[in-house]
């Protein structure tokens, strides 16, 4: 079957209820083996209810996000850890501020774009969607650095949720 091309632009807020939101998610939901995600925090229940739908349907997730945030008020990322999905954090004085994901290992999800609920419906915000493998492959190769990089941070305790990995904020003995 051929591939066809895939090119789209999507901008939030948009003019109609939540349509910018509905395309995000048809191509996140659009994966049928891989999710791959790297985002600063995930706090829209709606992104993150599609992301736990996958991953019980057998889709195989993956998130990497910043270590200050996964504990913030409002993260999804412990309960979707708590699901089974592999979170692996920065552990870093700076952010990982990355915006984007990677379906199926061909298909891009990137912008200015906070997978948050005010990102979806009032900030102004911006996703590229490609299937452009001289676009996709970069970021699969800066995924596959990241997650292997970030492998030391995982299974580290936090309170009161001790199955996500966590920068521990104690001296080192």
């Amino acid at each position: 079957m051929a591939h066809h091309k895939i090119s789209e632009v999507i901008f939030f807020p948009d003019d109609k209820k939540h349509t910018s939101l509905d395309k995000f998610l048809h191509f996140l939901t659009s994966a049928k083996h891989t999710l791959d995600i790297c985002v600063f925090n995930i706090t829209d229940n709606r992104i993150s209810n599609a992301i736990r739908d996958l991953h019980t349907k057998g889709v195989h997730v993956r998130i990497i996000t910043d270590d200050d945030q996964v504990t913030n008020l409002g993260s999804d990322v412990i309960d979707l850890n708590k699901a089974g999905i592999p979170v692996r954090i920065d552990n870093a004085k700076s952010f990982m501020h990355h915006k984007y994901a990677i379906v199926d290992g061909n298909l891009l999800i990137s912008g200015s774009f906070n997978w948050t609920k005010n990102a979806s419906d009032a900030n102004r915000e911006n996703v590229i969607v490609t299937n452009d493998k001289t676009l996709v492959n970069p970021f699969i190769d800066n995924y596959e650095h990241l997650w292997k990089e970030f492998e030391k941070n995982i299974n580290l305790n936090i309170t009161p949720h001790p199955f996500v990995p966590f920068k521990a904020h104690h001296s080192p003995a």
